[in-house]
């Protein structure tokens, strides 16, 4: 019992100095843990926060490139002589060219009074619709194709095909003219207040 006691009266400092690293491993262990949980939801955050910004920067670049493809289609719609007060002076002078470029038979036609109607979002602007009912006579069926081609690429408006019906003159009227056309179409044109059409801008 003496060397027992001996022993540990002997060993009671690294006794202490065991129980003392013990408790502070423990500490340790304890102290390890909430950081790591600390870290964890930093991190969880800073996931959350990169996403988050990476969505914005998403849809930052999808509103750019909306805006440049309308900013593209205004361009296009102004230099093709969309924009702008209606030109029928020009309209009626392109049908008389190509009729005679054509050398069509008859050709017919009368302009509705126009019709406005205010684009959502755009203040200052609206659409311009004028209806023509258009009557022709033709030797083929070819040459009412013709015609509308040559009047989309000559004037300064949309074209809106609403309806085009061709018949088949008799024979025993002796006409020239082997088939007869009345189409209904829409003259479109975008009025943007200050705006002059392409054509009116190049004539100041």
């Amino acid at each position: 019992m003496k060397t027992f006691s001996i022993i540990l009266r002997r060993s009671r400092w690294n006794i202490a100095l065991l129980l003392v690293l013990a408790g502070a491993g423990g500490v340790m262990a304890i102290a390890s843990s909430y950081y790591l949980h600390d870290v964890e939801h930093d991190n969880r955050l800073a996931v959350g926060q990169l996403r988050e910004t990476e969505e914005k920067l998403t849809h930052v670049r999808d509103e750019r490139q909306e805006i440049l493809r309308k900013l593209a289609l205004y361009r296009d719609i102004a230099a093709r002589g969309y924009v702008g007060e209606e030109s029928r002076r020009d309209w009626v002078e392109q049908i008389r060219k190509i009729r005679v470029k054509r050398k069509f038979l008859d050709i017919r036609y009368e302009l509705s009074m126009p019709q406005s109607q205010p684009i959502a979002g755009k203040v200052g602007s609206e659409l311009i619709a004028s209806n023509m009912k258009l009557h022709m006579q033709l030797l083929h069926e070819g040459d009412l194709l013709n015609f509308l081609d040559d009047l989309r690429l000559s004037v300064p408006a949309y074209l809106r095909i609403r309806s085009c019906n061709v018949e088949r003159l008799s024979s025993i009227d002796n006409y020239p003219a082997q088939l007869k056309a009345e189409c209904s179409i829409d003259w479109m044109t975008w009025r943007v207040k200050g705006v002059k059409s392409v054509r009116e801008a190049s004539q100041t």
